[in-house]
């Protein structure tokens, strides 16, 4: 049999890419698990909905069982136990922070164990990553393999740190700790924008460094230790190595999501033409797809023009909807909460199509700020990116056809020339096509090289049979 192989879920968004990578997994032989961290119990829900017709069995990286089961009998795991219940408030912070981390990590181990894996597939190795997870494995030799959900590049955490400064939460160690944080390990200290903050307060920071749960840059989103990026595209492969990756991470395999919305692309004819000749699949008709993002009010709210997120959705979502000659789809973000769900279905109804699929069997790709606008680039279709909450990334600002107006008059004055101007939906069009493969690769080959990626990792099996083999 194949080796084993774990797919961690802790979103929404992972569990699409990872329900996915499962799938195809298994064709090929192999058993597999997945892990979950997250905290939404919906998600939850739907990764046992989708794992249980393939009895793909499910592990909570949780420490409910770690707190409460008098079974273990690691010492380590006992200590942390000891401190949490009963000495936290006496015992100095930073023994009580790698107390805790040393339980975390201890968890993650026995959940590899438990697995019988021999890879552990990941959606992000970085700040917002499992750490424990990705310790545990190298720890254990088990080769971990970084294959990205979403993009995101270090303007990101630029926006974040403005955010902690306005709410006054940003965080400067003290002279001593920043000594601390240099001597150790200096690359949690930012620079350029924000020079020496800190993303976590430095006893956390210190806690983690002293059992080696480390980054190599906690200030890129894939700056930590696993074996191997799978870059989606030319574009974010030279993102990756922009950023400071080391060049021997990322290798350019494409998406599994590349492959899906391949799928999408070849599902009729049609699809197919409008790509192949710029132009709207219908003629006369726009087919307008919508990725509409969550409520950030609470914390962008002063960078949008509307009061809030009710009459911003009402506002724009008609101004669409009321368009002639246009099919319109509604997907929303699966962070939005069941009540906003319920609020936005009132003015449109909500797909619960795979928004990939979507994306090339439609003309117009329009949201503020997903990162699924990387894949309507590689289909070649015009985006409309309305940065109603202010995020003012970079990331698309060397596509011709990523338009990104700013207030609400310029997206109006945008989403009439390309609906109600064939000539200029023809030119978007194609200024898109020019570089639509720098952005995705559509080929229907991107598991494959993905596979052919994996097969190189030397898991703990392949390392057993080898010996075997050579002590014959």
């Amino acid at each position: 049999m194949n080796f084993g192989i774990a797919l961690l879920v802790s979103s929404g968004s992972t569990l699409t890419l990872m329900a996915s990578l499962a799938e195809r997994l298994t064709e090929q032989g192999h058993p597999v698990h997945f892990i979950f961290d997250g905290s939404d119990e919906k998600v939850f829900a739907k990764l046992q909905s989708i794992a249980a017709p393939k009895r793909w069995p499910i592990m909570r990286y949780d420490m409910s069982d770690l707190l409460t089961s008098n079974a273990t009998k690691s010492r380590a795991v006992r200590l942390a136990q000891k401190i949490i219940r009963k000495f936290a408030a006496a015992a100095p912070i930073s023994n009580y922070h790698e107390a805790n981390n040393r339980m975390k990590l201890q968890r993650a181990k026995k959940i590899l164990q438990s697995c019988h894996t021999g890879l552990l597939i990941v959606g992000e190795d970085g700040v917002a990553g499992n750490c424990w997870l990705i310790g545990a494995a190298r720890e254990m030799n088990i080769p971990v393999l970084d294959c990205p959900y979403e993009f995101s590049t270090r303007a990101d955490f630029d926006n974040n740190m403005a955010l902690k400064t306005e709410l006054g939460s940003i965080i400067y160690p003290t002279d001593a700790e920043r000594a601390q944080i240099e001597a150790i390990a200096p690359q949690w200290l930012k620079t350029g924008k924000y020079a020496g903050a800190v993303m976590f307060p430095p006893v956390i920071i210190l806690a983690r460094e002293a059992l080696g749960l480390t980054l190599k840059d906690p200030w890129i989103v894939h700056g930590g230790l696993a074996d191997h990026l799978a870059a989606e595209a030319k574009s974010t492969y030279a993102s990756y190595i922009a950023e400071g990756i080391d060049p021997n991470k990322p290798v350019l395999t494409g998406s599994v999501y590349g492959d899906i919305v391949s799928t999408g692309l070849d599902a009729d004819p049609v699809y197919r033409a409008a790509f192949d000749n710029n132009r709207k699949i219908t003629p006369g008709i726009t087919r307008i797809l919508i990725s509409w993002p969550t409520d950030y009010h609470a914390d962008r709210g002063k960078h949008c023009e509307f009061a809030d997120y009710k009459t911003l959705t009402e506002t724009v979502l008609r101004e669409i909807t009321a368009l002639p000659n246009a099919q319109v789809t509604l997907s929303l973000h699966p962070a939005a909460p069941d009540y906003l769900r319920t609020m936005v279905e009132n003015i449109h109804p909500i797909t619960s199509e795979n928004i990939l699929t979507l994306i090339p069997q439609h003309d117009l790709f329009i949201t503020c700020g997903s990162s699924t606008m990387r894949w309507a680039v590689a289909s070649a279709k015009p985006v409309i990116n309305y940065d109603f909450y202010g995020f003012h990334l970079p990331d698309y600002d060397a596509c011709p056809s990523v338009f990104q107006p700013r207030n609400f008059a310029d997206f109006k004055t945008c989403l009439q020339a390309l609906t109600r101007d064939d000539i200029a939906y023809a030119k978007a069009a194609k200024d898109q096509k020019r570089i639509a493969e720098n952005w995705g690769m559509l080929d229907g080959k991107n598991f494959q090289r993905i596979y052919d990626l994996i097969l190189t990792l030397k898991t703990p099996q392949q390392e057993t049979d080898k010996r075997h083999a050579s002590s014959r």
